[in-house]
């Protein structure tokens, strides 16, 4: 008997895809000619413009509030993003790491 699986935690090809021809915004063509690492590389690019523009936008709030605060209110306190959960390079190098050992686990590198 086969072992139950959350389909959350399955990514399936056609949602790579989809990902890649909408929020990448790339031809079918140029998506078909990708090598894997290609494609994590734009993935990765996108997630990275992603969280500047929340940065950006969590600095014009954090501006805004602070200019009608009695007190002073620091900027991470306004909204947290992910990436005020690895702010250290070492945490962040660990879960790359972790990330690309489970790609190779599952056989997809």
């Amino acid at each position: 008997m086969s072992e139950h699986v959350e389909i959350e935690d399955v990514t399936v090809f056609s949602d790579i895809e989809c990902f890649a021809l909408g929020e990448l915004g790339m031809l079918p063509e140029d998506f078909w000619n990708l090598t894997w690492q290609e494609y994590e590389y734009a993935r990765y690019g996108h997630r990275v413009r992603e969280l500047n523009e929340w940065k950006r936008t969590r600095r014009i709030c954090w501006q805004m509030v602070n200019l009608v605060a009695d007190k002073f209110i620091p900027e991470s306190k306004i909204f947290q993003l992910l990436d005020d959960l690895a702010n250290d390079t070492a945490s962040s190098y660990e879960a790359d790491t972790a990330y690309w050992n489970s790609m190779k686990e599952r056989g997809l590198l």
